[in-house]
């Protein structure tokens, strides 16, 4: 359980919002890897490969908690985690499992209760009374469970009060209890697995299966700890992840309240600046005026580069907004960072990728001033909207 690595929050600027038009965006569709959340019921199964084939999940079964408890286990096949719950015959995938496992390692050093917010896919769902929670893709739910948990002498966890979730893939409050027991056992499953899960309690003789893409990393640096296995990657690949990581570096800019990046904390500045900024600097055909962003880009760039949906009117003190416009106070545009060049990049086994980014840093762009450079760590995940892309899920310099 204390394998995964430690990831540190910190965010505070100053976001103005604006009038002007604009469009709301179309959600997108994303099935998973799993044939079916629902196996034909027979025997037990005498070994996990055979669990999961019912539901058509096929591979190289790394690690589960297979025959532990007899509601169901926890197994890692090809580096995705699966939830295969046999009391109620669904199956689900963790999409943020190295975040939550991290959560929790911290809050358990910090004392006895604490709060995770694992995000279920669960293939081929029912519908019920949990439909207005999370979104739907195609047949399959994805569903974020907010779950105050508390830990024992022993190192266990379980739930402590009533599980909820809310609209949308992050939605912006977690004020519906869930309704059917299906989801709630399947957040007790979770607990009851996650522990004995992070200690590979059953290894597999399966044969393995053809390895993942390769995903974005950054270069490794010597002070960092380096995990998984170092990716080999072609010019072609370098030169588009280093693009990739440039968006970040330009975007959120040499400025202390952006120094981290958490995906389960991000702030709603957080990702206003990034969708903001990034659409000034890349698609000035969008803007309104010559600065002003609609609000459905910045919800279109925050999703596509982030993962992430959000709600850009949440009444903060600092925010501030008139109709479907944003944009950012002149003084965080001085604030700018130049290009990032990809250094190394790992396979963490976990669904996960560390990078390691060599950032040209200018804390002025209207001085002459030369740029320094700077080492920065990401941490990179496929993204839930689009297969075929990957998202950051952490950003901090080193």
């Amino acid at each position: 359980m204390r394998k995964v690595f430690s990831l540190i929050i910190a965010v505070m600027s100053i976001v103005l919002f604006a009038g002007c038009g604009g469009n709301k965006d179309a959600k997108d569709n994303n099935s998973g890897k799993a044939a079916s959340s629902t196996a034909q019921q027979s025997e037990t199964p005498k070994t996990p490969e055979e669990a999961l084939s019912k539901f058509g999940v096929k591979g190289k079964v790394i690690s589960s908690t297979y025959g532990s408890i007899p509601e169901g286990f926890m197994a890692n096949v090809d580096n995705r985690i699966y939830l295969v719950d046999l009391k109620n015959n669904q199956i689900a995938s963790v999409e943020n499992f190295a975040y939550v496992v991290n959560d929790m390692r911290n809050q358990q050093n910090g004392g006895s209760s604490g709060r995770i917010i694992p995000q279920f896919l669960i293939y081929d769902d029912k519908h019920g009374k949990d439909d207005d929670k999370g979104e739907w893709r195609s047949n399959n739910h994805f569903l974020p469970v907010y779950i105050l948990i508390k830990f024992d002498g022993a190192g266990n966890v379980r739930a402590d009060g009533s599980m909820s979730s809310g609209k949308g893939a992050a939605p912006s409050h977690y004020q519906g209890y869930l309704e059917e027991q299906k989801n709630i056992d399947l957040g007790n499953l979770f607990l009851k697995t996650v522990v004995p899960f992070t200690s590979a309690i059953v290894p597999s003789t399966a044969a393995p299966a053809p390895s993942r893409p390769a995903v974005a990393s950054r270069p490794s640096a010597a002070s960092a700890p380096k995990a998984g296995t170092k990716m080999e990657l072609t010019a072609g690949e370098r030169q588009k992840l280093s693009v990739f990581f440039s968006n970040f570096a330009e975007a959120w800019g040499n400025n202390p309240d952006f120094y981290s990046f958490a995906y389960d904390a991000a702030t709603p500045t957080q990702l206003a600046v990034f969708g903001i900024k990034h659409n000034v600097i890349n698609r000035k055909s969008v803007l309104v005026n010559g600065y002003k962003v609609p609000v459905a880009e910045v919800k279109a760039a925050v999703r596509k580069y982030l993962g992430r949906d959000f709600d850009p009117y949440i009444n903060y003190r600092l925010f501030k907004y008139e109709g479907n416009c944003m944009w950012i106070d002149t003084m965080m545009n001085r604030i700018n960072m130049g290009d990032a060049a990809l250094q190394s990049m790992y396979n963490n086994g976990d669904g996960t990728y560390t990078a390691y980014v060599t950032v040209n840093a200018i804390k002025e762009v209207e001085t002459d001033v030369p740029p320094t450079k700077e080492t920065w760590q990401a941490v990179l995940t496929i993204s839930p909207y689009d297969s075929g892309r990957y998202v950051l899920r952490a950003w901090k310099r080193i």
